[in-house]
């Protein structure tokens, strides 16, 4: 097996190891085969937090006993549809407690999930959820908000922190939809996926 380490900063671009060691914020992330093991998350040079990709051999509680010092988050039962990949999360605390459950997608080479949606670490009761799209170029991300009962599109919250389009109106509600009717001109052509909350993965 061929194990190699990359690092990302904050803003989670790739750097140099001299670069992670000179920085408070970074995650050294630990491949094998080309594929993500394990992540290791530091702040002011600490190791804080675990991400961890748990295969279905693997013991989670002796993942756990390993990295006791440490809060970690499993990343399990793994859906792969084309570029997009599909985790069951859980977030354990340094008491061993379950303190979070998810359920979150990705794109593929994205550390930002598409899709989210948070549980009740006790009950599997739907707390909250949500669908997001980023703009990397424009550093604009679109967060989609759903009815929690029937999935129906509610709202979209538009995050411009760098004042691409200068405005003051960041909510975009249904009725606003469409060329002209909201300053960023956002349509669904393109955006199939995030019309409804379902279906979970892009098809």
């Amino acid at each position: 097996m061929a194990t190699t380490t990359k690092y990302l900063n904050g803003f989670a671009e790739s750097i140099t190891a001299n670069q992670a060691s000179v920085i408070n914020e970074y995650i050294k992330q630990t491949l094998i085969n080309n594929k993500l093991k394990f992540e290791e998350v530091f702040d002011k040079q600490k190791l804080v937090h675990i991400n961890y990709y748990l295969d279905h051999s693997e013991n989670p509680n002796q993942i756990r006993q390993k990295y006791s010092n440490f809060t970690i988050s499993f990343f399990k039962n793994e859906v792969i549809s084309g570029i997009y990949r599909r985790y069951d999360k859980e977030t354990y605390n340094l008491k061993n407690e379950l303190i979070e459950k998810h359920i979150e997608v990705y794109n593929d080479g994205s550390p930002y999930p598409i899709y989210y949606r948070a549980l009740d670490p006790l009950t599997s009761q739907l707390v909250y959820f949500e669908k997001s799209y980023f703009d990397e170029q424009n550093n604009i991300t679109y967060e989609f908000i759903y009815d929690d009962l029937t999935g129906n599109f509610e709202k979209l919250t538009v995050l411009d922190p760098n004042n691409v389009v200068d405005t003051d109106h960041h909510i975009i509600l249904p009725n606003e939809i469409g060329v002209g009717n909201n300053p960023y001109n956002f349509t669904w052509q393109g955006f199939e996926y995030y019309k409804n909350a379902e279906p979970i993965i892009p098809i």
